[in-house]
C-alpha cells in the first residue's frame, strides 16, 4: 500500500523535542473513529506486570516503513528491552496480541506519515503500542512503572487518545537531571522526542472521583533504517536494546 500523505505537512525540526503537536483533527475525520476509540475497550491484560499487579492493558505491532509502503509484521512480533534499559520488565521477550485492523489502519494512515515527515526519515522500523492504564479506589495506575527512563530507540512518540475520570498522568521529559517538559496531554496531543537525548516519565494516575478511571495512549518507538533495512545504530546502541 502506498504511504499516505501527512494530513498536516510539517518540516523536519532542528530541535529533538516537539511538545503537544495535535492530531485531533485527523483523528476526528478518521472514517472509523468510533470503532478506533472502542478498540481500547478490548485490550488484553498485560501478562508481564509484577505478580498481583493489574493496571495495564496492551496490544503491540511492528512495521517497516519505506517511501513506497508500510509493511506490518504478522509473525515474530516480539518486544524486547534489556534489563539495563528497563529495570521493571526488561530481559523478557514480551509478546502481545497484534493491533486490530482499525487501529493498524489509523496508525498507518494518520500517524506514521506524520512521524516520517516530521523526523525527515525515508526508512524506519516502528513499534506501535496501544495501551490503556487503569486506576481505581483500590489500585493506582502506573504508566511508567520503570520510573524515569530511556527506551533504547532513536525516537519516541506518545499520543493521547482519551482519559476518563483520572488525575495525574503528567508526561515529563528530562535533559540530564533538568525537567524540560511537564505536560498534561489532551485528546489528540502528542510528545515526540529523541530517545537518545532525553529521558522521560509519566506520573501515576488515580481516579478524580470515586470509582474507576483510565488513560488511553498510542506509543510509537522509531528506529531509523538504511535503504536495505539495515540498522543505523552503533553496535553498542544495538546491544543495549
Amino acid at each position: 500500500m502506498e504511504l499516505a500523505t501527512c494530513p498536516t505537512p510539517v518540516s523536519a525540526p532542528a530541535e529533538a523535542l516537539r511538545l503537544k503537536d495535535s492530531l485531533a483533527a485527523t483523528i476526528y475525520t478518521f472514517d472509523a473513529y468510533p470503532r478506533l476509540l472502542g478498540s481500547f475497550n478490548h485490550l488484553r491484560e498485560d501478562p508481564y506486570l509484577k505478580p498481583g499487579e493489574s493496571f495495564r492493558q496492551r496490544r503491540f505491532s511492528r512495521c517497516h516503513v519505506d517511501p513506497w509502503e508500510v509493511t506490518f509484521h504478522r509473525v515474530n512480533n516480539v518486544f524486547y528491552q534489556s534489563s539495563d534499559i528497563n529495570g521493571y520488565s526488561g530481559g523478557i521477550r514480551r509478546e502481545f496480541e497484534l493491533l486490530d485492523t482499525v487501529a493498524q489502519h489509523f496508525c498507518q494512515e494518520r500517524v506514521i506519515p506524520y512521524l516520517m515527515q516530521t523526523l525527515g526519515l525515508k526508512y524506519a522500523e516502528i513499534g506501535i503500542h496501544q495501551i490503556r492504564i487503569t486506576a481505581s479506589d483500590q489500585a493506582v495506575g502506573y504508566p511508567a512503572p520503570e520510573g524515569i527512563h530511556q527506551d533504547g530507540f532513536d525516537y519516541i512518540c506518545t499520543l493521547c487518545m482519551g482519559k476518563q475520570n483520572i488525575t495525574g498522568g503528567n508526561s515529563v521529559v528530562l535533559k540530564g537531571s533538568a525537567v524540560v517538559a511537564d505536560e498534561q496531554l489532551g485528546f489528540g496531543e502528542l510528545l515526540l522526542f529523541d530517545d537518545r537525548e532525553y529521558r522521560h516519565y509519566v506520573s501515576p494516575i488515580v481516579p478524580l472521583l470515586p470509582g474507576h478511571g483510565h488513560r488511553d495512549m498510542f506509543v510509537f518507538t522509531v528506529n531509523q533504517l538504511g535503504p536495505g533495512r539495515e540498522s543505523l545504530r552503533t553496535p553498542s546502541e544495538t546491544a543495549q536494546r
